[in-house]
């Protein structure tokens, strides 16, 4: 257990990391339960549903079925709700912030996909804000990276046509390094960010990076 962890974190530690490992075996079923155990343990915490909304996301993406897409979207409600209150009582607490984050960037990638992209752009906006808070609250919160990453590369990404304005800012290598940040010291997210980065490598046709990935 990472001597950095502390409390609920802390506690489930072994559990929700066996769950991360589910997941990425594909044995879905084993992830979700465990995840639904932390959910009922710590029913105050974040860190429950979002596990679970990641675990039916790549269910889903890995069928290809959006059979679930309205129990994916009620776990990402229920992750902010439980965030929001977490942060309240636990204002020094980096993971509040960061899972807020990650649930505002959840939705931000459903509307990107299947709804407004104007609204996945302030949702984008929220999760920035939420992971900046929770570099204030403790800048070694590596797990952020993942969702900051993702945002400034594919922010930029998606508006390179106007980016010679100056009016937004390339910031698609900000984003590459924060991925590797997160790949190198996540505590839950290195495969994730790995993922994340073969992607940005596909997109910028560094194919040999994405193999070695």
């Amino acid at each position: 257990i990472p001597a950095a962890l502390s409390g609920v974190m802390r506690e489930y530690y072994v559990i929700l990391a066996e769950g991360v490992a589910a997941t990425y075996r594909e044995d879905y079923a084993r992830a979700e339960s465990l995840f639904t155990t932390v959910a009922r343990a710590a029913p105050e915490h974040p860190v429950g549903p979002l596990m679970q909304a990641a675990t039916v996301q790549a269910h889903m993406l890995d069928r290809e079925v959006l059979d679930r897409a309205d129990e994916f979207l009620e776990l990402v409600d229920t992750t902010q709700a439980r965030a929001r209150a977490w942060i309240a009582d636990h204002p020094d607490d980096p993971w509040g912030y960061c899972f807020l984050g990650h649930a505002y960037g959840y939705r931000a990638m459903w509307e990107g996909k299947y709804g407004s992209w104007f609204k996945a752009m302030k949702l984008g906006r929220k999760a920035k804000g939420a992971y900046h808070d929770a570099i204030r609250a403790d800048s070694a919160c590596w797990d952020l990276y993942v969702g900051l990453g993702n945002y400034h590369y594919w922010k930029s990404a998606r508006t390179e046509f106007i980016n010679w304005t100056g009016l937004i800012k390339d910031e698609k290598k900000r984003g590459i390094r924060e991925l590797g940040w997160a790949i190198d010291s996540s505590y839950f997210a290195t495969a994730a960010s790995a993922a994340a980065l073969i992607w940005v490598n596909l997109h910028r046709k560094e194919f040999d990076q994405a193999i070695a990935l």
